[in-house]
């Protein structure tokens, strides 16, 4: 594993520490879709989607600069600050 992902490693886990759950009913201004530690979409009120041919090592998604969801390269769920609807 290279440098570059195991600082953003080390960062997903202080993050996911840290970071509160997001609010239920949040809607972001933009998210954004990250594979190795590179942009590979970006979504606002147009679409814009890179296609990625390989299986990434490490996947995150963003709203609004916020890391709110990362999977290892294992399939571990790193962090996962999205919403939970609550039972109806």
């Amino acid at each position: 594993m290279n440098d570059e992902i195991q600082k953003r490693l080390e960062y997903l886990a202080l993050v996911s520490a840290y970071a509160k759950p997001l609010p239920i009913g949040y809607q972001p201004k933009v998210i954004e879709l990250h594979r190795n530690c590179h942009r590979v979409a970006r979504i606002t009120d147009t679409t814009h989607v890179e296609l990625v041919p390989d299986e990434p090592a490490l996947f995150e998604m963003q709203w609004d600069g916020e890391v709110v969801h990362a999977i290892a390269p294992s399939g571990r769920v790193l962090i996962n600050r999205l919403p939970i609807e609550p039972a109806s």
